[in-house]
């Protein structure tokens, strides 16, 4: 070799190796593992080298000459410590990857832990958008909906593929011990992650898993989708938790959801605020079913009757505020909520000539009575009370 001609660097002479047909004389242990340790130091791989220092794990393994040169994949011993290059990059072709792209990749991944109908929900979503999604399940590894996910065996995992990790298991105890059991979700967990919890549970189950969230530093939103929809994109999905949180993942909640809308800091509040929009969701439904049960038996068009309702809806903070309003001088019986307890009156008169059961309709009339009752308590005009039905 000539003196004056620079000594390459161990990344330069495995640039040259891996160019080069398979030479008979393989390299040494010392050789690979230098060269494996040249490429750590490299700038381009910081990231590798902090992701190491985050999970302190201190096992190293030499990588033959002969992987490396076929198949050109990063060394076992840097995919045993670095827990983000375990699973390759689904976009990847297999090439060694600079730290940028595994980071963009570890950015724009999502994980889900449970399969459930919103897991269905969430994951046809990110997929339809080329969103790679890697899913954990203690007993279903495989679903039709979910073809292009990848499944992982544990939950773990899941925070080595992705940053954000949607929870969707219903069951609590069950959800408890995979987030906080044995190489469960929270085991690798950094400051990076953003665990979001889907699920509806009562609020002492709810208080308990944020305290959980608490005791392991856990960066937790709580973002719960209610069981009643009729699209395969929610229209409304409200959060609450970090706000830094929200803003860093709120773009993956968007995939499944028109609007998202973050309600406050408190753990607590979008599960309270989706119970009550989920209640009255359901009475809504309920109440136009018993509607179109009435208009069914009474000889009217379905489809008609069903636009007509959905028309006459109207803005509701304007008929909240005309149902609870109070014209001076006027008798209760004729203010709105009197008006309003007679419409359904002769609603419920209607149904019960023709024998259809209608309990919302009967509920809804005994809410108006004592509305009306109360304001009549206050004083009025007339003298004379208007007939109305009772």
């Amino acid at each position: 070799m000539d003196e004056n001609q620079a000594t390459p660097t161990p990344s330069e002479h495995l640039e040259v190796l891996l160019k080069e047909p398979l030479p008979s004389p393989a390299l040494n242990d010392a050789d690979i593992e230098s060269v494996a340790n040249d490429i750590v130091r490299a700038p381009n791989h910081d990231r590798m080298v902090e992701t190491q220092s985050l999970h302190a794990e201190t096992e190293t393994e030499v990588v033959s000459h002969q992987a490396r040169h076929v198949s050109c994949e990063v060394t076992p011993s840097l995919q045993s410590s670095n827990p983000y290059l375990r699973a390759q990059n689904p976009t990847s072709s297999g090439s060694v990857t600079s730290s940028k792209r595994q980071k963009f990749a570890y950015d724009t991944n999502m994980s889900v832990l449970g399969v459930t109908a919103n897991t269905i929900l969430i994951v046809k979503a990110a997929l339809s958008k080329f969103v790679p999604v890697f899913i954990y399940d203690n007993e279903i590894k495989f679903h039709k909906d979910l073809i292009g996910a990848k499944f992982v065996d544990t939950p773990s995992l899941l925070t080595r593929y992705s940053k954000v990790v949607f929870i969707c298991t219903q069951d609590v105890n069950l959800k408890m011990q995979l987030c906080t059991g044995k190489m469960g979700l929270f085991t690798y967990v950094t400051k990076e992650h953003t665990i979001i919890d889907v699920t509806q549970s009562s609020e002492y189950h709810q208080s308990l898993f944020a305290s959980q969230c608490n005791k392991f530093k856990v960066k937790a939103l709580n973002a719960p989708i209610h069981g009643l929809r009729s699209q395969p994109q929610l229209d409304v999905l409200l959060v609450s938790g970090p706000f830094d949180s929200y803003t860093s993942a709120a773009f993956m909640m968007q995939l499944f959801s028109k609007h998202v809308h973050f309600v406050d800091s408190l753990h607590l509040a979008a599960q309270r605020a989706t119970t009550i929009l989920a209640a009255v969701q359901t009475a809504k439904v309920l109440l136009v079913a018993e509607a179109l049960a009435l208009s069914s038996h009474l000889g009217l068009e379905l489809d008609t009757m069903q636009t007509l309702i959905e028309m006459n809806s109207g803005d509701i903070s304007s008929s909240l505020k005309h149902i609870n309003a109070y014209p001076k001088g006027l008798h209760p019986s004729i203010s709105p909520a009197g008006l309003a307890r007679d419409d359904v009156k002769l609603g419920i008169l209607l149904a019960d000539s023709h024998g259809i059961p209608i309990p919302l309709f009967s509920a809804a009339h005994e809410v108006l009575k004592t509305q009306t009752r109360a304001q009549a308590t206050r004083p009025y005009a007339f003298s004379h009370e208007p007939q109305t039905f009772h």
